[in-house]
């Protein structure tokens, strides 16, 4: 008996220290139909130590940033574009979630591309290669900003 009970205290130990320190660790958002991506920004955002919930379609973005509190957000450009943009001028728009950096990505990113979707609330663009190899980086900057 003594020894279950044992186990039963090590066991909720585990539990709890595991679930408040990934509850204590930021939130990220990530909105990317392409799988390939998504896989890839997903394990790199988990070994920055970051919870991930992503989001498959621009509208669901708006809706989870006012619900989920994601300290930032990384969307993806090339699926959706019009979309993606509108969903980011939606979250400029409201207090809520207006101070929420994103980073925006896509394929290719020109400096014209770029600069439209930082005036439409991106806090940043990036093309896929840099958002890849500089996950870290990135996102230490879109959070100083």
């Amino acid at each position: 008996m003594g020894s279950t009970t044992r186990r039963q205290e090590t066991f909720c130990v585990f539990f709890a220290s595991t679930y408040f320190r990934r509850v204590n660790e930021p939130l990220a958002l990530l909105l990317c139909e392409r799988g390939l991506i998504a896989t890839q920004l997903t394990q790199r955002l988990e070994a920055l130590r970051y919870r991930l919930h992503v989001v498959g379609k621009p509208p669901e973005l708006v809706a989870a940033a006012l619900t989920e509190k994601a300290m930032i957000i990384l969307a993806d450009v090339e699926s959706n574009t019009p979309e993606v943009v509108q969903a980011l001028m939606q979250l400029r728009a409201d207090a809520a979630t207006a101070h929420i950096p994103v980073i925006a990505f896509g394929r290719e990113m020109n400096d014209h591309t770029q600069a439209d979707l930082v005036a439409r609330g991106a806090t940043m663009a990036v093309n896929e290669v840099a958002i890849l190899s500089h996950l870290a980086q990135l996102l230490d900057r879109a959070l100083e900003i």
